[in-house]
């Protein structure tokens, strides 16, 4: 079974944050992908234009 994935950035919310908050959502990012890749359940990504300015 496969599942589909999409993460929505609100653009206001993104600009509202301190640098501090943006590494902190940042920082969980990579984690995430690794262990997703790893386990073989990465099957591929794709982030949009205008993605995290």
């Amino acid at each position: 079974m496969k599942f589909l994935l999409i993460m929505h950035n609100n653009p206001q919310v993104w600009d509202a944050l301190t640098d501090e908050e943006r590494q902190e959502v940042m920082s969980g990012h990579g984690p995430f992908m690794d262990t997703a890749r790893a386990s073989g359940e990465l099957v591929g990504k794709r982030a949009g234009p205008g993605c995290w300015r």
